[in-house]
């Protein structure tokens, strides 16, 4: 069994899983000089670490007490943090009673103990470190020699059967010793805690299911070999999961829709994510001693299911987690609608299923640019400057678009860069130290024969991989170490695994050897010790419109950028690699890497960085071609466009001679307009030669009709025009390549699948590539379709779901049209021949309900015009060119904030208007199809007009409208009434409070308050006192409506009713002239006893102090007469709990009766007794130990402060000199002290029968 674990994937799996304390002191031991671990084999060495941290671990829990070592019996040792035994001394003396700590008896034994309560037990033989078994000190329990099962009621626990009682009763002192007790808010242990666990059935026919029910977890898991067998169908997404040891894991994962069914035979859905395993097996928990502490309760319905947990539910289904039925101490029974099932925990169990993960997060969407994603929400409203006083925070001094962060690491970069000779020397940018990296030799190993075995099965493809490996020695990329370097170098040392990747449309690199720095190693990837650097990328959009500017393009690719740049002693030991020759049967020798490889973090930004220093450094002497390096390159491409060929062939030739002093090398240069293209095999010439070489060598790169990719873009260099290559193809992809070849025109629609899902189209369409917005009336029409597969009938469908067959029949079409794109092609120069000076930007914008777009045409005059405008800018919207022409203040936030945007990049003047049939952007947004997109169509020439004098164009002119669309003007928006009905605009009965009520009311009718003016915004005003009054006064009026026609019928008479001039009834208002003046005649407003209102106002009065009804009523009745008050007052005061508790019925003293001679009628003098006089017991000293004698209480000693704290007993004796004889009985006098006297002795009983 060891033979076929001891490899180094088993080591390399159980160090991934360790806790990271403990990982830390393995790494120690491992790379420790003096270390024994033989690196080939660490199986053994890990596994006798292990179990010696093992035995560390069990040590520390508190059941451990004493050393135990049986060689040190009969004395109680401890031992300290270094492992030395410390000796108590006090202990080792020979103590058989722990509550005497006397040797005359043993503690079993003692009166005092078997009197003590359970927990009092518990708590000494703690106390004293004892063992539970013989309950003596010195040793642990397991330990025990006398260790025997309890003898009482059956109990299979090892324990002395004095402690029988504190069990059953659930007092914690049975702790596993592999594991630790928990403990209660006393400090009492209380055991280990049981997970809930329950067997419930799918609404899928299969068997039940365990089911954890998880009140920390967040998230609801299944574990993927149930969802397989469930056949459940799920949505892929990705999962971050913290495992057990802290261990954190990135992993696919699926989410799926689970129905369970409850007791009721109803389904409930849950949403779970899939996972490899929620917990270790579950063993069975013996319920016998635990059935007694509940009530009508059945075993098997509590009974604990085997097995691992198949399903965990988080506490984001709470309302369907069990609660508590019953409980017995920390031993809870729970219910929900599923079923039963235990929690908590108890002495007679313990819990051993591991709950393998601990923490859990769905990202619903992987590596989202959340930078890119508010440059899109920002579209229209991002103003200018971005800096100068911005406190955004990626704004730092210079004015550069980085962060801090950014910005340091590119200080890192920049200062490990030094140029020696001609090539440059990288230091990586290490943010953590190397020596914390493992040695990964044997893991790296294993990844090279499972390389191996791969190539073995593609002859070709490793005959190639040889090559690669052979090329990167033979240009000094990698060399082969020496075994003398490998045993002196003492550095930290890493080691890549490497793989193939194919890319079958690239002539250059068709198979590429890629060095994997993102593998991990015990938890280390080389990737995570770097920093990675700024985006210092040019703009790709930027380089292909000036790739579009010159009549003459030129386009250069650098050979193998990355490998031109050196790295240090220290980057190449951390880059070694393992390589055999299978072919030869050769030994595996290991090779480091001397220069940047690809793959690394930081190796894009330390070859841009190079690149831009080498330019910088002969800017001077260099100046167009460094200007071409620093603006017109993007990672190891030159694109750029100049105005004629001999200028061309100098910029090149200045490149050529200027990537020299880095130490690159330009693999070919490719031109436009002639058939001149150099493959620059012999790159030894000067500047001059190399220009003289690329002239006489025409035609020797590219033959006719060959195209390139410029930056993804397809170009044809011999007719200069820019073209599409349509790949359609629905087989799966293996390896992130597909399965199958590409689609034909003849095949299409024969060939597509007969079902289609939202997944399919949208991978066919992101195939189509146009960063430029050449083809997009066409490709719009692919954006309008996947629109409609989010609307309508289609918008509840998932990523996988058949699309409807109306909308499949569009997508064949656009699938169909799609190849004939192949025929449409674009002049890649924009400037025609003959042109002068700089041309004007024309721009068309148009917009619809589905979608928006805008174009660009450059437009040359015939010649310079004094009133040349470099931007001019159409509409077919007379509205919203009137806009653009007014102060964006005008409008509301959302216009004028767009408004102002534009205002401030363009001038309104440059705005003209022009009919919509001949706004060539609504092309855009209505979509056209590829065979109206040719060289002569609209698209491609512009519009007629663009051809004639400018004074010729269709402009018209028109005067502004006196109102615009989002123009704000001063106008009542919300007129509110005094009449509003409240009932409709506010639901009363969701307010519990009076005075929240009228400030909400004061808020919602201040919006049409006419001072300042009617607006949304007086809902945030401070509220006033005067609008508070006027809320309560609507409210009265709202409240008294149930009251108006008792009152025409003078039903309130009595009560002198009346109408105020405002319209409410009033009562008591017989002298309503004087009611300022008098208190006693003020009048009260009348209110009706069942509306919301007056129970709000009721309940607030009796809020403010708590009294009794008469109270409440009274401070009531001073502004308000509500009908049935004291009904209302006393309900109130029931309900209110403040009340309830303050007037509880506490329990009172119960006198105890008096002796029956004290009631009983009898002449005086019949009876005589002593208080607190009776039998005593007491103890001989010097009888037999446990022999009782019975004496007579024969005299009180009254104290100082006249109480009785000690009397005399007589009580019979063995005859000596100091006793006393009473009718041959020997009698002796002692003093003792009272405790209790129980019993009134009668004065004529006799002294013998005591």
């Amino acid at each position: 069994m060891e033979s076929e674990i001891s490899n180094s994937g088993t080591v390399s799996l159980i160090e991934e899983r360790l806790p990271r304390d403990i990982k830390r002191e393995w790494s120690r031991e491992v790379n420790r000089s003096t270390s024994k671990v033989e690196q080939k084999n660490k199986f053994p060495y890990l596994l006798q670490f292990l179990q010696e941290q093992r035995k560390i671990i069990e040590y520390e829990p508190s059941e451990l007490r004493t050393g135990g070592d049986h060689a040190r019996k009969g004395r109680v040792h401890m031992i300290d943090r270094d492992g030395k035994f410390i000796e108590d001394k006090e202990a080792t003396k020979t103590t058989r009673c722990l509550v005497h700590s006397s040797s005359t008896h043993n503690t079993a034994d003692c009166r005092v103990y078997q009197e003590m309560a359970p927990e009092g037990k518990v708590q000494l033989l703690k106390e004293k470190q004892a063992c539970w078994s013989c309950l003596k000190i010195g040793h642990r329990s397991i330990d025990c020699r006398q260790r025997k099962k309890c003898n009482s009621d059956d109990c299979s626990k090892y324990h002395h059967d004095s402690l029988h009682v504190a069990h059953v009763q659930g007092v914690a002192f049975h702790i596993p010793y592999f594991s630790r007790p928990n403990s209660d808010a006393d400090g009492k242990e209380s055991g280990t805690c049981l997970l809930q666990v329950m067997k419930i059935k799918s609404a899928v026919n299969a068997a039940p299911l365990n089911v954890l029910w998880d009140g920390g977890a967040t998230i609801s898991l299944i574990t993927f070999a149930k969802a397989r067998e469930l056949s459940l169908d799920g949505e892929e997404i990705r999962l971050s999961v913290v495992k057990v040891g802290g261990v954190k894991e990135e992993m696919r994962s699926s989410v799926y829709k689970l129905p369970l069914i409850d007791e009721s035979g109803e389904t409930v859905n849950f949403r779970v994510y899939g996972i490899d395993r929620i917990s270790s097996p579950m063993e069975g928990i013996n319920l016998n001693g635990v059935m007694h502490l509940f009530q009508n309760i059945n075993k098997q319905e509590i009974q604990r299911p085997n097995g691992e947990i198949d399903v965990l539910i988080g506490y984001e289904y709470a309302g369907y987690h069990p609660e508590r039925e019953q409980s017995s101490g920390h031993l809870l029974l729970l219910k929900n609608r599923f079923g039963r099932c235990l929690g908590g925990s108890h002495t007679s169990m313990a819990e051993n299923t591991l709950k393998l993960i601990q923490h859990a997060t769905v990202h619903h969407v992987a590596r989202i640019n959340i930078e890119n994603f508010f440059d899109t929400e920002s579209l229209g409203v991002e103003c200018s400057p971005r800096c100068g006083s911005c406190r955004c925070g990626r704004c730092p001094i210079g004015g550069k678009s980085f962060t801090l962060k950014e910005e340091r690491e590119l200080n890192l970069i920049e200062e490990g860069l030094t140029h020696e000779g001609d090539h440059w020397v990288a230091r990586y940018p290490w943010i953590r130290s190397p020596d914390d990296l493992p040695n990964n030799k044997e893991a790296a190993l294993r990844m090279l024969g499972s390389t191996e075995k791969r190539l073995q099965k593609n002859k070709p493809l490793l005959e190639t991989y040889k090559e690669q490996i052979q090329d990167m020695v033979q240009r000094g990329v990698a060399r082969k170490l020496t075994q003398a370097e490998i045993e002196n170098y003492d550095g930290p040392v890493y080691y890549l695994s490497h793989h193939e990747v194919l890319k079958p449309e690239s002539t250059s690199t068709p198979c590429r050897i890629v060095f994997n720095s993102s593998a991990k190693f015990q938890g280390h990837s080389l990737n995570n010790y770097w920093a990675k650097g700024p985006d210092l990328m040019n703009n790709l959009l930027g380089i292909l419109v000036r790739f579009r500017e010159g009549p003459v393009a030129f386009v250069g690719d650098i050979r193998k950028m990355y490998h031109a740049i050196k790295i240090s002693v220290l980057d190449q030991h951390t880059h070694r690699f393992l390589w055999r020759d299978v072919s030869q049967d050769s030994g595996t020798s290991t090779y480091v890497m001397t220069s940047v490889s690809f793959g690394d973090k930081p190796a894009g930004n330390i070859a841009t960085v190079a690149l831009r220093k080498t330019a910088e450094m002969q800017k001077d002497d260099l100046p167009n071609a460094s200007d071409t390096i620093l603006n017109n390159t993007y990672v190891d491409d030159i694109a750029d466009s100049v105005e004629t060929m001999v200028t061309a062939r100098e910029t090149t030739g200045q490149i050529d001679d200027l990537v020299k002093v880095g130490g690159f090398q330009i693999k070919h240069w490719i031109y436009s307009s002639e058939n001149v293209n150099d493959d620059s095999a012999n790159r030894s010439l000067g500047s001059k030669s190399v220009c003289e070489k690329q002239i006489q060598n025409t035609g020797t790169a590219c033959s006719e009709g060959d195209e390139q990719k410029v930056l993804g873009v397809r170009w044809d260099s011999n007719r200069d025009e820019f073209c599409f290559k349509t790949q359609l193809n629905f087989t799966p992809k293996i390896k992130k390549l597909r399965s199958g070849p590409n689609l034909t025109q003849e095949q299409v629609p024969a060939l597509i699948p007969p079902i289609l899902t939202k997944r399919m189209v949208l991978s066919q369409i992101n195939g189509i590539y146009d960063p430029l917005g050449l083809a997009a009336p066409f490709t719009v029409r692919a954006k309008i379709l996947m629109r409609k597969l989010w609307i309508g009938e289609s918008k509840d469908l998932t990523w996988d779901d058949p699309i409807p067959a109306s909308l499949r029949e569009e997508w064949l079409r656009f699938f169909i049209e799609l190849f004939n794109m192949e025929k449409v092609t674009f002049r890649r120069c924009v400037k025609p021949v003959g042109a002068v000076g700089n041309p004007a930007l024309v721009m068309f914008s148009d917009g619809s309900d589905q979608a928006y777009g805008t174009c660009a045409y450059c437009f040359y005059q015939e010649r310079i015009s004094p009133h040349f405008r470099e931007r001019i800018f159409f509409v077919d919207s007379e509205i919203v060119r009137a806009m653009i022409q007014k102060d964006s203040y005008g409008f509301n936030t959302y216009a004028a904030v767009r408004i102002g945007e534009i205002q401030e990049g363009t001038s309104p003047s440059d705005w003209h208007w022009i009919e919509g049939k001949l706004n060539i952007a609504d092309w855009i947004t209505r979509g056209k199809n590829p065979s109206e997109l040719d060289k002569n169509s609209l698209w491609q020439t512009g519009p007629d007009f663009l051809h004639l004098h400018e004074s010729e164009w269709p402009i018209k002119k028109f005067v502004l409208p006196d109102h615009l669309p989002e123009e704000t003007k001063a106008a009542m928006i919300i007129q509110v009434e005094s009449r509003i009905i409240l009932s409709h605009a506010i639901d009363i009965l969701r307010f519990s409070c009076y005075y929240r009520l009228l400030r909400v009311t004061a808020r919602i009718t201040a919006v049409g308050k006419k001072t300042p003016k009617p607006s949304l915004k007086n809902l945030a005003a401070p509220v006033e006192a005067e609008c508070v009054q006027n809320a309560e006064l609507l409210w009265i009026k709202e409240a008294q409506k149930s009251l108006q026609q008792r009152f025409e019928k003078g039903k309130f008479n009595r009560l002198c009713a009346r109408k105020r001039k405002d319209g409410i009834i009033v009562v008591g208002g017989r002298i309503p002239k004087s009611s300022e003046s008098s208190y006693d005649e003020q009048e009260l407003i009348l209110m009706p006893f069942d509306h919301r209102v007056s129970r709000l106002y009721a309940e607030r009065v009796h809020s403010r102090g708590h009294n009794g009804v008469s109270t409440t009523m009274s401070k009531i009745r001073t502004r308000f007469w509500i009908l049935k008050l004291r009904k209302m007052a006393r309900a109130i005061r029931e309900q209110c709990v403040i009340c309830r508790k303050k007037q509880k019925i506490l329990e009172s003293q119960v006198m105890g009766t008096l002796p029956k001679e004290r009631v009983t009628p009898a002449p005086p003098w019949n009876s005589t007794a002593v208080d607190f006089f009776g039998p005593f017991q007491t103890r001989d000293s010097n009888s037999i130990r446990g022999q009782w004698k019975v004496g007579r209480v024969s005299k009180a000693l009254v104290e100082d402060d006249g109480r009785v704290r000690r009397v005399e007993v007589q009580y019979k004796c063995l005859p000596t000199k100091e006793t006393k004889v009473y009718k041959g009985q020997a009698y002796t006098t002692i003093e003792r002290p009272v405790q209790r006297l129980v019993v009134i002795v009668a004065a004529n009983e006799s002294f013998e029968r005591n």
